[in-house]
């Protein structure tokens, strides 16, 4: 079992992401909380790829709060894959963009090891 917790804060956007992460053989539970403005019908899109690029699982991250504030709203998601044989791969939460305006896209990329 893999646990992982990181910070990443982006001053400038006033963006903070608290994201714990656990990978348990075939499924990984990400948790954590982001400002509201990154939820839409209280939820927004996770990634997961293998060291190659190629997505291995995709899920829903749903809030646990209420999601129309700038506040931060606590959410969590698990991600069910395939087994991998690479060491490596990235962890990918966009942020949802209903108005598909590219310029209102938004990610954080987190680097993940698998077991």
């Amino acid at each position: 079992m893999s646990y992982k917790h990181c910070i990443i804060q982006e001053d400038e956007k006033f963006l903070i992401f608290l994201v714990h992460w656990e990978i348990l053989g075939s499924y990984i539970i990400v948790s954590g909380m982001a400002r509201g403005y990154w939820f839409f019908e209280a939820s927004f899109p996770v990634r997961l790829f293998d060291d190659k690029g190629k997505e291995i699982a995709v899920g829903i991250a749903q809030a646990e709060g209420e999601w129309m504030t700038t506040e931060f709203v606590p959410f969590k998601t698990t991600l069910n894959f395939e087994k991998t044989l690479g060491k490596t791969g990235e962890l990918i939460l966009e942020k949802n963009n209903p108005s598909d305006l590219r310029e209102h896209d938004d990610k954080l990329v987190i680097p993940v090891m698998f077991d």
